[in-house]
């Protein structure tokens, strides 16, 4: 089964994921704790000490056959989360770091937007074509640039029930 995303998303991407604009340089802040990072527009959130549920920001779209999740990892959005969850995606981060940069490289990318997208099987052979997940905002189509798997089911395509294949796309 394709999974065509687009027509799901139309709405839902206006939610945030890329409204919010190209990312803001982050600037260190003086005294701050552990030197959180606090962007040029003054944002005083520092950064893990927010008070957000992952499952407050991620977007979920379903089908009888599978369920995705968009968790966009801005740092302006990931700083609201609860410390142990910004410390976690904080950490895949910074583990992936040089993989996510030859992708955007390979790209043509300098500054990627990253999104977290997650595919759960909600049925046994759930296909899935990661592709084909695609936002539209404001008159744009998004399209993954280039996408760096996580899980070792990324390749199969496909996906058991309760089985998950999670990408870091850019």
């Amino acid at each position: 089964m394709t999974w065509r995303i687009a027509r799901m998303l139309g709405v839902a991407a206006a939610l945030g994921v890329l409204s919010c604009g190209p990312p803001t340089h982050l600037v260190a802040q003086a005294g701050g704790p552990g030197g959180a990072p606090v962007d040029a527009a003054g944002d005083t959130v520092p950064a893990g000490f927010g008070s957000l549920r992952r499952d407050d920001i991620v977007l979920r779209f379903a089908t009888d056959q599978l369920q995705l999740q968009l968790l966009p990892l801005d740092e302006r959005v990931i700083r609201l989360l609860a410390p142990d969850t910004y410390r976690s995606l904080a950490q895949l981060l910074e583990s992936r770091r040089a993989e996510v940069a030859e992708a955007a490289q390979r790209a043509g990318m300098s500054s990627p937007t990253l999104v977290l997208v997650t595919f759960y099987g909600q049925a046994p052979g759930a296909r899935f074509t990661p592709e084909d997940v695609q936002l539209p905002n404001r008159g744009q189509l998004y399209r993954p640039r280039a996408i760096v798997p996580l899980s070792p089911t990324w390749n199969s395509l496909q996906l058991d029930q309760r089985q998950q294949a999670v990408a870091l796309y850019l």
